[in-house]
């Protein structure tokens, strides 16, 4: 009885842990790596800096909190490693949007939300300049499509 239950729970955590690379996974596993640009903005201190991020094209929009990953300064096999998990990258609570592959890079961009309110949203990167991006607030899909026509904001 006992043997059963030990491999019961062994087989558990295997499939567990065989389960495909996570978003969160992704992050805390290279935001240790060497030369990497690590920012990460909380939601309290996002809450400090609203006032002076605000602008009249941003209303209604709210970024509760920011993380980012540069790896453009990692050496190549901490670049390849990177690049080959942010293309298995396999969580459901992601829907991904939009996937774009070229010869040396790749986009990724997962949301995360409900009845039309993107309450997160990841653009993963690779190649040369690899990148983790990830924004947690509350934005509507015209929201996004401000931002994206806006030409102050890269347009």
């Amino acid at each position: 009885m006992l043997k059963r239950y030990i491999l019961s729970i062994l087989l558990l955590s295997i499939s567990i842990f065989s389960h495909g690379q996570t978003l969160n996974g992704l992050f805390y596993e290279f935001s240790k790596a060497s030369n990497v640009e690590c920012v990460n903005l909380s939601p309290l201190l996002m809450s400090l800096l609203r006032p002076v991020m605000m602008t009249h094209d941003m209303e209604g929009m709210k970024v509760r909190s920011l993380q980012v990953l540069d790896l453009s300064s990692c050496n190549p096999s901490v670049k390849e490693n990177y690049s080959r998990k942010a293309l298995q990258i396999d969580d459901e609570r992601y829907e991904p949007m939009i996937m774009v592959n070229d010869k040396e890079e790749a986009v990724r961009i997962y949301v995360k939300g409900e009845r039309g309110i993107i309450r997160e949203f990841v653009v993963l990167t690779t190649g040369n300049d690899p990148a983790f991006v990830r924004i947690k607030g509350y934005f509507t899909m015209s929201d996004m499509e401000k931002i994206c026509n806006n030409k102050k904001y890269g347009r």
